[in-house]
């Protein structure tokens, strides 16, 4: 973690946290993250070895049709076009 007073322990594979100021002002930011304070991850070692530092960020992701028109080499119709109501 690069925040002055947090940390990361290798050992117990957990966040440290060596200013409680540091931690209130990080919740400010990621809420999300309030329960990782107390909470090992044993797991995150082969988490790393498996993930490394990817992350998805959705720059190559393609829409279903866009991925079938590249692999079949034709156009298929729009979604809309093939819609058909079941009935209410």
């Amino acid at each position: 973690m690069a925040k002055r007073g947090l940390g990361w322990d290798d050992n117990r594979n957990m966040v440290t946290v060596d200013d409680d100021n540091a931690w209130d002002e990080f919740l400010k930011i990621d809420l999300s993250a309030k329960g990782m304070r107390y909470k090992s991850w044993p797991f995150f070692p082969a988490w790393r070895e498996i993930f490394g530092r990817d992350r998805a960020t959705g720059d190559r992701c393609w829409e279903p049709t866009r991925a079938a028109t590249e692999k079949t080499g034709r156009e298929l119709p729009d979604v809309q076009q093939c819609y058909t109501p079941t009935g209410d």
